[in-house]
């Protein structure tokens, strides 16, 4: 599956559902968001499923997409910017 047409995907099925106000849908959605976009930036051959020639990147799903770790991401955001942690505050 096309890392985009994933997202679609997941987007319409919350829209079907009418869950999208719900925080956890939400942050999945994201963490889904997050997984495809770096795949597609890096063309990772451990997700590709063979359908590539050597124009093409690699970063087709084999199936729907799982979404990566989003809190090393916004720790980095957080040290970016300079916002405290909220077990700081």
């Amino acid at each position: 599956m096309d890392p985009v047409e994933c997202v679609l995907s997941l987007v319409e099925k919350i829209r079907n559902q009418g869950t999208a106000s719900i925080d956890a849908v939400q942050e999945d959605l994201c963490a889904r968001t997050v997984r495809a976009f770096l795949a597609h930036m890096r063309g990772d051959p451990e997700i590709f499923d063979g359908r590539v020639n050597n124009t093409m990147k690699r970063y087709w799903f084999k199936r729907m997409i799982q979404g990566v770790d989003l809190d090393a991401y916004v720790q980095r955001v957080r040290r970016k910017k300079k916002i405290a942690d909220k077990g700081e505050m």
